[in-house]
Formats: C-alpha cells, sequence, structure tokens
C-alpha cells in the first residue's frame, strides 16, 4: 500500500496488492480517503509533507502527519490553525501463495457520516516551551501524554496535536528518532518587504552586470 495528502487535507491510501498496476491498483476504502483533516466542517487543513509510518503493537499501520503549506506569498500571513495528526489504519491482509488480499478497515472519518473531526481521535496539548540557548529560534515543545486505547468497546483510532503559536505549520517531512520515537519540526514562516535581509520572500534579487 501507500499513503499520500493532498492540499485539501485528506489523507488517501492505495491498494497496491495487484501485480497487474494498470488495471487493479486502485484507491482504498471504497475511493474515499482514509482521514480528513477538518478541523470543522468549514475548515480543511493542506497536507504537504510524506506521512511517516510505523507498525502498530496490535496489527496494522500507525501513520504520523503535519498539516500546513507554503506555496504561495497568502500562505505566509495565514494564521489558521495547523495540527499533527497520529491515525491508526486496522486493516488486514491475508497471503495465499503469491497472491495478497488486503481487507479494509473502516476509515476515520468521512464526508457523508462525518465530515469534521472525529470523537475517536484523542486530543493532546502543548504544555511547555523551551528556547534553545544556542539558537534563540529553535524551540522544543513538551506535551501532554493523554492515554489512547485503540482495543475495547470504544476504541480510539489515534490523537492529535494543535500547534499553539499563529502561522505555526509542519513543512518538512516527519523522520524516526531514538528508536520509536519521531521527530516532527514546525515552522513559522518569515513575513515583511524582499528589500529585507531576513524575511522570506519569492521575488527575484536584482542583478547587475559588468
Amino acid at each position: 500500500v501507500a499513503y499520500a495528502g493532498d492540499n485539501r487535507g485528506n489523507m488517501w491510501k492505495f491498494n497496491l496488492t495487484s501485480a497487474t498496476s494498470s488495471d487493479e491498483w486502485s484507491v482504498a476504502f471504497g475511493g474515499q480517503p482514509f482521514f480528513m483533516a477538518r478541523p470543522t466542517t468549514a475548515t480543511t487543513q493542506p497536507i504537504t509533507t510524506a506521512p511517516f509510518w510505523m507498525q502498530h503493537p496490535l496489527g496494522g499501520i500507525m501513520l504520523a502527519v503535519g498539516t500546513g503549506q507554503n506555496l504561495t506569498t497568502a500562505d505566509r500571513s495565514t494564521t489558521a490553525t495547523e495540527s499533527i495528526y497520529a491515525l491508526y489504519d486496522n486493516s488486514t491482509f491475508s497471503v495465499s501463495g503469491s497472491a495478497v488480499t488486503l481487507t479494509d478497515a473502516l476509515p476515520i472519518n468521512d464526508a457523508a457520516s462525518n465530515p469534521s473531526l472525529p470523537t475517536s481521535l484523542v486530543q493532546q496539548t502543548v504544555t511547555a516551551m523551551l528556547t534553545d540557548t544556542d539558537t534563540a529560534s529553535t524551540r522544543y515543545y513538551k506535551s501532554s501524554s493523554n492515554p489512547v486505547v485503540y482495543s475495547g468497546s470504544s476504541p480510539k483510532r489515534g490523537w492529535y496535536l494543535n500547534w499553539s503559536i499563529p502561522k505555526q505549520r509542519v513543512l518538512q517531512h516527519i523522520r524516526s528518532f531514538s528508536g520509536e520515537k519521531i521527530l516532527v519540526r514546525s515552522t513559522v514562516p518569515k513575513i515583511g518587504s524582499s528589500s529585507t535581509a531576513d524575511v522570506e520572500t519569492c521575488t527575484p534579487l536584482p542583478t547587475s552586470e559588468g
């Protein structure tokens, strides 16, 4: 399988189990997204980085992905809240000889029945922020560790954390760090005039020829 997000907040899963790619590779979950990053029914959070995956202890796949984009000039000044999501895909596989069959579980949310953020995700919060003494622009965060129970009568499907600083977003791929930990980097885009050195700008610098 493969997972990918889009700038409308959809997390897609692709079924690549067939050896015949042109005819049988398809979007999993009946053609709908596995998850939609929608804090409200009217708000979507773009996904512009690759999700990070690892095996879940109960079987299936755990995905981690951050939201936010910085693709246009207007993106630098947007103050919409962005988030980190950890999502449990408890779909199953079966193998018979050389054939692999994927049986999808339920998506976490879908546009028809639950278009906004589902209650099956447990919210985590930023509890402290520390500034690196060597680089004042680098900060480290501590967060809550509210329990996420993946089994039982009302199993959860993961957790999420909203960034605490306006304009904060994830623009770099999440990567592994020290065993089963992950490293998530967030960014607050610079904003200002193109004549200032310490700003982000898409305006080309003037050139001169001798």
